[in-house]
């Protein structure tokens, strides 16, 4: 029976499949992808979710509210980080993308349709891997707690459409704990801003980007290409005045100050001096093509 539902609508697309198949094969990888859309299967389910249908490596879901969505999308992420391939270590987890929208859908013979499921799928097409994009209408229906979680990326036309979409990032793996405002903090502390620099290239932490990522992977903001430096190795959150390295990985991050005093960091987190570089992985210098360089302003 054809119905009209308000619920949040998720697309979840597994990054770099087609690569999975020329490294195991046809039949191994397509029982690998298998295997992962079970588990965002299982993920949605255990949040309340129905799962629509699977397309090749992406799945459709809906949900009654979009913060069981963007649960059900971090948790998503979470675990396909513990299901490696086995046997190929080189390929290690996969990443997925994920889109999500709110509104109102067609049910029709068990499928959905409609823009609020058009733009979805536009938002996981736009999706980085490892990001949970939301529509502005998704946005708009999160708690408060969550809102402090979001930050505007882009507007977007989408086909069909007149107006353009405002779409936004849900910071889940950067951010893990809500800020609080201290009213009798310093203001000017507020308005610091740490550069980071390497050879070829400059990212600045602040108010408005508070948060820079370190690793092998490409969805970090510096890509590391040593084979002692993690997957996703270490992060800079900014915290109200202060900028606080997280490691998160095997080998350690090396902090140096700038009169290159050291400070080894390994699971733990560590509040950066106001300048001096760091070193992952390895001590490879301050000179080295590795380094990353950090002053406070």
């Amino acid at each position: 029976m054809r119905k009209t539902v308000t619920v949040a609508v998720l697309f979840a697309d597994i990054a770099k499949s087609t690569q999975l198949y020329d490294i195991l094969g046809d039949k191994k990888a397509q029982a690998q992808i298998s295997n992962w859309l079970k588990i965002l299967s299982d993920v949605t389910s255990s949040h309340g979710g129905f799962v629509i249908k699977k397309i090749g490596d992406e799945v459709l879901c809906t949900f009654r509210d979009v913060a069981s969505a963007v649960s059900a999308g971090k948790n998503m992420h979470l675990a396909l980080d513990r299901m490696p391939v086995e046997d190929f270590p080189e390929v290690g987890s996969p990443n997925i993308y994920v889109g999500i929208n709110w509104g109102k859908v067609i049910v029709d013979g068990g499928d959905v349709y409609g823009d609020v499921v058009n733009v979805a799928s536009r938002l996981v097409n736009l999706a980085k891997q490892r990001q949970i994009l939301l529509s502005q209408e998704a946005v708009d229906s999160l708690p408060a707690h969550d809102q402090n979680h979001v930050r505007f990326v882009d507007t977007e036309v989408v086909k069909g459409k007149f107006e353009e979409i405002r779409y936004y990032e849900y910071i889940w793996e950067q951010l893990d704990q809500t800020m609080i405002v201290d009213k009798s903090m310093d203001k000017k502390a507020l308005m610091y801003t740490l550069e980071l620099r390497t050879k070829d290239r400059i990212t600045l932490v602040d108010q408005t980007h508070p948060v820079a990522t370190f690793g092998r992977q490409t969805h970090n903001d510096f890509v590391l290409n040593n084979k002692r430096v993690s997957r996703t190795h270490a992060r800079i959150e900014y915290r109200w005045g202060k900028f606080v390295l997280i490691d998160q990985s095997s080998n350690g991050t090396f902090v140096f100050d700038i009169k290159d005093k050291k400070k080894y960091v390994k699971r733990e987190e560590v509040v950066l001096p106001v300048s001096g570089y760091l070193n992952f992985g390895e001590e490879t210098g301050r000179d080295s093509e590795e380094s990353v360089k950090f002053t406070r302003k």
